[in-house]
């Protein structure tokens, strides 16, 4: 009786693309996800809590922002942040912006009410239509 072996070569290689693939999308995942929070880390701000929030696109609307020492600063889209010396500068540069876009802003919840009440004046003079406040979504159950 004879017996009849089959000899293959095994591959002793290990196949890493799914490795790559898995770890690309890493990658791809904490690019997006650093653009998100990196206007949050420029300066501390601890923003007001709500129950029900709206959303919007970074990349649709132009951004405002307002720190508690008063300093404010102005994103164009995606662009880099500005600081504003005076309101008048900003409505100057969004009476220039074409066309209009939505306008977020971010006010830091120990910032007096009078410098937001200027803001939004000076948006409605830049004839400005849409604004949003960005705020801390609350997650508690209702």
């Amino acid at each position: 009786m004879r017996i009849r072996l089959n000899l293959t070569e095994e591959d002793d290689e290990l196949d890493i693309t799914p490795m790559i693939d898995v770890i690309f999308l890493l990658v791809l995942f904490f690019m997006v996800t650093s653009t998100f929070i990196e206007e949050a880390k420029v300066y501390k701000m601890i923003l007001p809590r709500a129950d029900s929030p709206t959303t919007v696109a970074r990349e649709d609307a132009d951004s405002i922002s307002l720190t508690v020492d008063g300093q404010l600063y102005f994103r164009q889209g995606t662009g880099k942040e500005d600081e504003i010396a005076d309101l008048s500068v900003l409505v100057e540069r969004l009476q220039n912006a074409e066309p209009p876009r939505p306008v977020i802003i971010r006010c830091d919840e120990r910032c007096e009410y009078r410098q937001y009440v200027e803001i939004k004046n000076a948006l409605r003079q830049a004839g400005v239509e849409t604004v949003f406040e960005e705020v801390e979504v609350s997650h508690a159950a209702p």
